[in-house]
């Protein structure tokens, strides 16, 4: 999720090594797109009215499936999970998961 030059991550307030994309695992029975829209909502407030998948890759012995929010709607409002943080996308260089990140926004043309 894209606004005015930056971009939508999950901070820890408690751990400032904790920067990410908002994300989590995919339900029995759910398909990835569905998986997308219900993380991104438990996590943001926010709710997409459509996804779009941009590519799956490896991560620590994961499959990490990507997809770009085309429009959303709602109030952010923080989770378990964090606080949902508006960010410069080079913010998320030096994160758990800082490579990775920096070679998705680098292939999007967000970088």
């Amino acid at each position: 999720v894209r606004k005015d030059g930056k971009i939508l991550a999950i901070s820890n307030p408690k751990n400032s090594f904790f920067l990410t994309l908002p994300g989590g695992r995919v339900e029995p029975g759910e398909s990835d797109e569905d998986a997308a829209i219900r993380e991104l909502y438990e996590e943001t407030g926010l709710l997409a009215d459509k996804v779009v998948k941009i590519r799956s890759d490896v991560v620590s012995e994961k499959v990490v499936t990507l997809f770009r929010v085309i429009s959303a709607s709602g109030k952010l409002r923080s989770s378990k999970e964090g606080v949902p943080t508006w960010v410069n996308p080079l913010d998320l260089r030096d994160t758990k998961y800082g490579d990775y990140h920096m070679n998705v926004l680098s292939d999007l043309g967000i970088l």
